[in-house]
């Protein structure tokens, strides 16, 4: 994310969880994980956990 700020989360969905650092949210909240990037719709998430908060 902007700012100087990277939130790493773990996001729980009905079939699945994953792990990522966000690197935008929109329409759809979008990880970053390991060079990929995972695009998670608001309607699919349950809920998330911070995992990680680093100032830079």
């Amino acid at each position: 994310m902007s700012a100087g700020i990277d939130i790493k989360v773990k996001v729980h969905t009905s079939k699945d969880s994953m792990e990522g650092t966000i690197t935008d949210i929109r329409d759809e909240l979008v990880l970053s994980n390991e060079g990929r990037k995972i695009y998670i719709p608001w309607d699919n998430i349950l809920y998330f956990e911070i995992l990680d908060i680093k100032k830079y």
